[in-house]
C-alpha cells in the first residue's frame, strides 16, 4: 500500500490536483471527460493498493469499464530516461477506436518510515503526441525532486506535525 500526496507550491496551489479536479468538473457535462476522470480515479486507487510496480516498463494494467466489459491498457507506467527516478503514468483515451486524449501524471517514490510515498508533481491532458507543456513539466518535477532530496521535512509530514 502506497500513500498518494499531490505537491503543492509555496502559494498552496496543486497543478497536478487541479487538473484532475478540471477533468472530473468538465466530466459533468462532458461524457469524455466523465470517462477519463473515472479510468483515471482506477488508476490513482490501484496505484494507492499496489504502488508502483517492479518492473513499471512492462505493466500492464487491466480496466473494468463502466459496462463491466475489461480492456488491457500496457505500460501505464514509463521511467523518464532523461529525468531519473521520475515516472509517468500514461492513460490514453479512445473515442470510436481513435485516440482523442492522452493523460500524464509525473511523479516520483519515497520511502518514509517504512511506507512507500507517491509524489504527483503534476499532470496533464492532451491532444497531441508531443507537448512542450510536457517537456516543462518534466524539468519542473525534476527540480522538485531535488528539493525534495534537500528538504525532505518541507514534503513529508512528522508524527511531530500531526501533534
Amino acid at each position: 500500500m502506497a500513500i498518494i500526496e499531490f505537491v503543492y507550491d509555496k502559494q498552496g496551489y496543486s497543478q497536478a490536483l487541479h487538473t484532475i479536479d478540471t477533468i472530473y468538473e468538465r466530466g459533468k457535462t462532458d461524457p469524455v471527460m466523465a470517462d477519463i476522470s473515472y479510468y483515471v480515479s482506477l488508476i490513482l486507487d490501484h496505484l494507492e493498493i499496489a504502488g508502483v510496480p517492479e518492473d513499471p516498463d512492462n505493466y500492464n494494467f487491466i480496466f473494468q469499464r463502466r459496462n463491466r466489459s475489461t480492456i488491457t491498457s500496457r505500460r501505464i507506467f514509463k521511467e523518464l530516461k532523461y529525468h531519473i527516478p521520475l515516472i509517468e503514468l500514461r492513460y490514453n483515451h479512445y473515442v470510436d477506436g481513435n485516440p482523442s486524449y492522452a493523460f500524464r501524471i509525473i511523479f516520483f517514490e519515497a520511502n518514509y518510515q517504512g511506507k512507500t510515498v507517491i509524489f504527483i508533481t503534476r499532470a496533464l491532458l492532451k491532444k497531441e503526441k508531443s507537448d512542450v507543456a510536457f517537456d516543462r513539466y518534466c524539468i519542473e518535477s525534476d527540480k522538485i525532486f531535488q528539493d525534495f532530496l534537500r528538504n525532505p521535512h518541507h514534503y513529508l509530514e512528522t508524527e511531530e506535525d500531526e501533534e
